[in-house]
Parts: structure tokens; sequence; C-alpha cells
């Protein structure tokens, strides 16, 4: 399966609510956690630390990913957005744009590559 750039919209946070990136910041420091690409603007403003951290556990350690990210990881978007909780479903943009900048091509696209993943040692977050 060949890969495409994502959309060129998504390389610049747009109408970033104030405050957003502090708030975000905090959670990220009261948490201990380095997320991959939090240093990102458009990932710190619009990424739910939740996801960010799901995300980074299913890269880095290979854990197999609640409905919701494990939706999004295949492409699945119908399904992702009803899945969806706690207006999780508005970031589908921002977490589409993090796997395509910030994942390893091999741990997301299908099915077969999540399954890949998640049964074996994968790459462990090498890019």
């Amino acid at each position: 399966m060949t890969k495409t750039k994502p959309p060129e919209c998504f390389d610049a946070p747009a109408n970033m609510p104030a405050g957003v990136l502090e708030l975000q910041a905090e959670a990220v420091a009261r948490d201990g956690a380095h997320i991959l690409g939090f240093d990102d603007p458009v990932v710190r403003a619009q990424m739910p630390i939740g996801v960010a951290q799901e995300l980074q556990r299913y890269v880095e350690r290979n854990l197999k990913p609640g409905g919701f990210v494990a939706a999004m990881l295949v492409g699945d978007f119908e399904l992702a957005e009803k899945m969806a909780i706690d207006g999780n479903e508005n970031a589908m943009p921002v977490i589409a744009y993090w796997l395509w900048r910030y994942a390893p091509v091999e741990c997301f696209g299908s099915l077969a590559d999540v399954h890949s993943w998640t049964t074996s040692d994968g790459h462990r977050g090498q890019s």
C-alpha cells in the first residue's frame, strides 16, 4: 500500500484557542510523559493528551490500542467517529497528521499493518 503525504491544511494550527498550548504543556509536565511530536504546535494544540499517550504506547511498546485509536490506525474513519468519546472525533484530523508525520509507516494503514505491529516487536518507535 502506497501512503501519500497528508493534506497541506495540517501544516499549521488553525484558530488555536487561547491557552490551549499552556494547558497541554501542563498536562504533559504533570504526567511526566515525553510524547512523540508534542513539540509540534499542531499536535500540542489539538491532540487530546490521552490519545497522544495511547499512540505513544502503541508505537513504542507495540501495545494494542483501544477501539477509537485502532479504527484511526486502520483508516476506518467512519468507525472511529462512532467510537469516539469525550470529543475525540474533533481530533481525528490531527491524529491523521500525527500518524503521517511521526509514526513508522509500517504501523498503520490497514488491519494487517496494525495486527503485525502488535504481534511482533515492530520497529519500536523508529520512523
